[in-house]
């Protein structure tokens, strides 16, 4: 069975994986959404493709795929019937500038086209771990992301093995820039944690995680409304060294209202931005705003609104000026579960991968999902 042949038929088979426990025979692969309602998608190799789905030109070493409608295609000036084409390279197939293992899987619909890259689960672990993390850090903090980042994606792959993907490559679920981001040491971490994933009472578990809990970590029932067993909030005394440790972000009358009318909520002025209720973590849980009129929305909702990437974090604290609000804060992401930036100052401390994960996750097991 050529390369080709071997990636479709692990496509068609994985999907069919019953997971029994989590002791699984082989390992299983994974589907990762890299694109979504695409007009257009450009893919290219330094190796001839191999496609499956139309015929093509055997030699170009670029594709191009147009959608007409979600009937046609348009694949390098040939329209073709909009059926899923499978497209695979032995040296991996570059999209968007990262280089990307295993199979390519294009689909139409109705909004667009959407790009899907099935891969075997320990080679999508590779492109995650130096996507979330640095390689500079110590071998041991590398590991705790190994194991993390597998343990999501396998309860993922579990969770909607039925569905056309099972996970995200954004920060919204893992950071995942394939081969691109594949180094040494890295991929070393990876080996050496081969298949271990992380449970609760022998069940796979959503083990989340984020870059900086700013000293405390967060109960997910406070960010989410979700009770989970093995989560709470706890001190973090690590995670300074992170340079983005304190941040700040001044948020104008004009971007406020701006945002707020994406809600449908229409605002002359906002004469006050203020923190109504905080979480156990310290952390803002519920947000004020007052001006034609007062509303309440979740710290979440406010990070959501303006910005990941400008309200780091919901562990802040508002200041009033004539123009807008500055928010002052500390940390990165939602709070819940592993901080990376204290995992690594762990390990750098002298702890290994087990006892950084049970640090973050109370009474779990770290086991072998499959040989």
């Amino acid at each position: 069975m050529n390369f080709f042949l071997r990636l479709l038929f692990g496509v068609f088979f994985s999907l069919s994986l019953s997971f029994v426990g989590f002791a699984e025979k082989k390992e299983p692969k994974i589907r990762v959404l890299l694109a979504e309602n695409a007009n257009e998608i450009s893919i290219h190799s330094h190796h001839l493709f191999q496609f499956f789905g139309a015929k093509i030109d055997p030699n170009l070493l670029q594709l191009n795929f147009r959608r007409q409608n979600k009937n046609q295609i348009e694949i390098g000036r040939r329209w073709v019937a909009a059926s899923p084409f499978y497209l695979a390279s032995a040296q991996g197939m570059v999209f968007k500038n990262h280089n990307y293992r295993g199979l390519f899987e294009i689909h139409a619909s109705e909004k667009g086209l959407q790009l899907i890259n099935s891969i075997p689960l320990e080679d999508y672990v590779r492109g995650v771990v130096c996507s979330e993390s640095s390689p500079s850090w110590p071998i041991e903090a590398l590991k705790t992301q190994a194991v993390l980042a597998r343990s999501f994606a396998l309860y993922n792959l579990v969770e909607k093995q039925k569905k056309t993907w099972q996970i995200g490559n954004s920060f919204l679920d893992q950071v995942y820039k394939g081969k691109t981001s594949e180094t040494p040491k890295c991929d070393l971490a990876v080996q050496e944690t081969f298949g271990r994933v992380v449970v609760y009472q022998n069940n796979l578990i959503p083990v989340y995680y984020h870059a900086n809990s700013g000293g405390n970590t967060e109960n997910p029932k406070d960010v989410w409304n979700v009770h989970l067993q093995y989560l709470d909030s706890r001190v973090t005394p690590y995670g300074k060294t992170d340079p983005n440790y304190y941040w700040e972000y001044f948020i104008s009358q004009k971007e406020l209202r701006k945002n707020l009318t994406s809600l449908g909520l229409n605002f002359s002025r906002v004469h006050r931005l203020w923190i109504e209720e905080f979480t156990h973590g310290g952390r803002a849980k519920m947000v004020g705003l007052e001006g034609d009129k007062r509303i309440f929305i979740t710290g979440e909702k406010l990070r959501n609104l303006v910005g990941y990437q400008k309200v780091k974090s919901t562990k802040f604290r508002v200041q009033p000026y004539s123009d807008g609000f500055l928010l002052s804060g500390e940390g990165s992401g939602h709070g819940v579960g592993y901080c990376q930036w204290c995992g690594k100052e762990m390990a750098a401390a002298g702890y290994h991968f087990q006892d950084i994960i049970q640090a973050f996750y109370q009474e779990v097991d770290i086991i072998k999902a499959y040989p």
